[in-house]
């Protein structure tokens, strides 16, 4: 029996034999893939319409609900779509199918046409493997259209700014990097290109912090280099 409910007609899985007809979820073969993507879009239509009615009132009120629904009906989809599922025979009995046609499009076409019943079965199989592959589509469809709808309104991720202040520290971060943990003012004039008098100079404007003020020369930690004078965290 035929459904209006678009998440369950594309569960829905059945195949029988009814007065010598093949027969897909009510459709005949007679009616063909077209007959049944017409009633599929249908469905999705009336669906859709629904769901953007939801996301219109959610969407003002409260976006963690939204999102929240938007992902329960894309986890359903993934759900129904579910490939890897042992127990979903459609997908197994489409790839039979298709095996079915390749085979039967391999031989010579007289086999075929001389026997009715390798006729019927060909027929059979053209039939159901492309009442599948239209349920697909709407499967993928779907998904994609809630996928669009979900990253609309999902927070964007703020931009990361990279400074020239940003670009010094990497620099200076990255010629620390190979020296000792204990530097002394020959150490720091070397690095930073001075003499050993700015770097004096610099201790005594309280700019750099030695371990002892009264050793000479003076040590500095190179963590505290990082941290206090050139701002690395």
């Amino acid at each position: 029996m035929k459904t209006n409910n678009f998440e369950l007609e594309l569960r829905r899985y059945e195949s029988s034999v009814l007065n010598d007809k093949i027969n897909y979820n009510d459709f005949l073969n007679l009616e063909g893939e077209d007959a049944y993507q017409n009633y599929l879009q249908g469905l999705y239509d009336e669906y859709f319409f629904k769901i953007r009615e939801t996301i219109d009132t959610l969407a003002i009120t409260n976006i963690d609900v939204l999102l929240r629904f938007l992902q329960t009906k894309l986890d359903l989809f993934k759900d129904i779509y579910d490939k890897e599922n042992n127990n979903n025979t459609r997908w197994v009995d489409s790839d039979f199918f298709k095996d079915l046609i390749k085979r039967d499009e391999s031989v010579d076409k007289s086999l075929v046409e001389n026997s009715q019943g390798a006729k019927n079965q060909y027929k059979t199989s053209i039939f159901f493997a492309g009442m599948i592959s239209v349920q697909f589509l709407f499967i993928e469809k779907a998904i994609n259209e809630l996928t669009q709808i979900f990253n609309t309104y999902s927070p964007k991720p703020k931009p990361i700014f990279i400074t020239e202040n940003d670009i010094e520290k990497e620099k200076w971060d990255n010629t620390l990097k190979d020296e000792k943990d204990i530097l002394d003012t020959n150490d720091l004039a070397r690095i930073f290109g001075k003499n050993t008098r700015t770097i004096n100079r610099w201790v005594k404007e309280g700019v750099l912090e030695p371990i002892d003020n009264n050793k000479r020369p003076h040590q500095f930690k190179k963590d505290d280099v990082k941290k206090k004078y050139l701002k690395i965290p």
